[in-house]
């Protein structure tokens, strides 16, 4: 009966234990869960700010700003060419001597005329007024003159018209259109990576402050992790300590050590008791003599009366025996 009741209640114990840790592990799955919601929830408002992605999002800035940078480089090499395309267009529309019809279909009035002044310039120099090189060189001079003249007074549509026939006009045209088009697409190309590089920017500026707000959650989840695992591992050992003992009913008790009868008495100690006795009856009447000694105030003899009393001694009666 003592074994079984004994087994009942160490069993009832384990089974407690057991459902106490059940719950208390329960409650902490509750709360982890609990946590590990908030902590999605705040990573998935956060997402792409956060701690871990700065190193993508510094990453992102380095490279829009290089895409930035061959971007703006493409525009100024696009906006110089367009210049240039204009210049020539507008040089081809006042016929000027770089145009490129004017380098196809032979020199410009213009043109002619400046080589012309120049070479009657070198020849007055060497020759005189009536010289027939010189005489030659105004002559054309001359007709280059009223060349020119004849080709600006030409009308504005007569000129547009003879320019529109003309392939390396046209194709200057569709090079302006197409470099337009371009610097607009760069344009819309670098404000673009622009805005992207400030929207990354702030991400990697907000990172701290959101490591901030995370790290109290971040902690709150590890100490609810560590206080989870140590109860899972408490409630197993809980679980294998009921079963043993469930399994614990052959108990049984065994005497280690049998009593025993005494082969002679104990108590009381004969000898010890004698020398006890006789030691305290020593100390007890030399403490009794010792006593009476010192609290005796007979006085005996002459040395002793001289010795309290201070006084001479006249007569002394010697002690008189008895017969």
């Amino acid at each position: 009966m003592f074994l079984d009741e004994h087994s009942k209640i160490r069993e009832a114990r384990a089974e407690d234990t057991s459902a106490f840790l059940a719950n208390q592990l329960s409650q902490s799955r509750e709360r982890l869960a609990n946590i590990e919601g908030r902590l999605r929830k705040m990573k998935e408002s956060f997402m792409g700010r956060l701690p871990e992605q700065t190193q993508a999002n510094l990453q992102m800035v380095s490279g829009l700003r290089q895409q930035q940078e061959s971007t703006a480089m493409s525009l100024r090499a696009e906006q110089d060419r367009l210049s240039l395309i204009e210049r020539q267009i507008e040089g081809m529309r006042q016929g000027a001597a770089d145009a490129p019809f004017a380098k196809t279909s032979g020199p410009s009035p213009q043109e002619r005329l400046i080589a012309l002044q120049r070479q009657l310039d070198e020849a007055t120099m060497n020759y005189t007024e009536k010289h027939p090189e010189v005489q030659r060189l105004r002559a054309e001079v001359a007709a280059a003159q009223a060349e020119s003249k004849a080709a600006a007074s030409r009308p504005a549509d007569e000129r547009t018209t003879a320019l529109q026939t003309s392939p390396a006009f046209r194709q200057l045209l569709a090079d302006r259109d197409s470099a337009r088009l371009r610097i607009k697409e760069l344009e819309r190309a670098e404000t673009h990576a622009r805005g992207e590089i400030a929207q990354y920017q702030q991400r990697v500026e907000a990172a701290p402050m959101i490591e901030q707000q995370l790290s109290s959650l971040n902690r709150e989840y590890d100490l609810e992790r560590q206080q989870y695992t140590t109860l899972s591992e408490r409630h197993q050992s809980s679980l294998l300590a009921e079963d043993l003992e469930r399994r614990r009913a052959g108990e049984q008790f065994t005497i280690l050590y049998p009593a025993f009868l005494p082969s002679e008495a104990t108590t009381p100690n004969v000898p010890r008791l004698m020398i006890l006795a006789i030691f305290g009856g020593i100390v007890l009447g030399g403490v009794l003599a010792f006593g009476r000694e010192y609290f005796d105030r007979t006085i005996y003899d002459v040395r002793t009366l001289q010795r309290e009393f201070d006084v001479p001694v006249l007569v002394e009666i010697p002690r008189i025996g008895s017969r």
